[in-house]
């Protein structure tokens, strides 16, 4: 399972979509999954993906939370962790 957790810190309810693109060592990406949704003010969610690995490795998982789909305006900083399949 892939967790991401997000508030709304704005004064009013905040539309949003949550990205996750898992990539291999070689940068290809291996999965993408978003969800879309939105949160009153002041509200926290837990969003949680799931993912299977199909082989052994490095996989680099980034997850981002935009506006939309069609507007790609990034309402937090991007994250990212590397982890080893083994």
């Amino acid at each position: 399972q892939i967790i991401t957790q997000i508030q709304n810190l704005v004064s009013y309810r905040q539309d949003f979509v949550n990205i996750i693109q898992i990539t291999d060592k070689n940068g290809a990406v291996v999965s993408l999954s978003w969800i879309v949704g939105n949160l009153n003010e002041g509200q926290n969610f837990e969003i949680s993906q799931s993912w299977t690995p199909k082989q052994k490795g490095e996989y680099t998982i980034q997850a981002f939370v935009w506006k939309s789909l069609d507007d790609a305006m990034p309402l937090s900083e991007a994250q990212a962790q590397t982890i080893l399949v083994q």
